[in-house]
């Protein structure tokens, strides 16, 4: 049963976007709206795109990138609060932290893209030759 576990684990941490395709379907099917679809499976899965990149680039420098993925995060947060701040003047925290959510999402998405692409071109120059 352990085992299993680890093996879903380490499913959902290697393949965030086909997780985020599952959420996005079973909600689909659950719910009525095809955006809050597409958000709760943002909302669900946006925690495995950070953790999918951190060990996708510790797998490819061999330096630890945890720590810099949290000052990301704080970061992005920072500007979150900014971009409310300017747009609302008003700092309402459940929209401050429904926007930070969103935004890291992208952000770590795209990231997690990048990353594969960049794994992918290290391991063709590294083994082609």
């Amino acid at each position: 049963m352990i085992t299993f576990l680890a093996y879903v684990l380490a499913f959902m941490g290697t393949f965030p976007i086909l997780i985020t395709f599952i959420v996005f379907r079973i909600s689909r099917f659950l719910a009525i709206n095809k955006k809050k679809s597409f958000l709760m499976a943002v909302n669900y899965t946006t925690i495995l795109y950070f953790i999918s990149t951190c060990v996708i680039w510790y797998t490819l420098s061999v330096h630890n990138i945890f720590l810099y993925g949290i000052i990301i995060l704080l970061l992005l947060f920072i500007s979150s609060v900014f971009i409310c701040w300017k747009k609302y003047t008003d700092i309402v925290f459940a929209t401050v932290f429904r926007f930070f959510w969103r935004i890291t999402f992208l952000f770590f998405f795209v990231a997690h893209l990048l990353s594969i692409i960049a794994g992918l071109l290290l391991y063709i120059i590294r083994y082609s030759g």
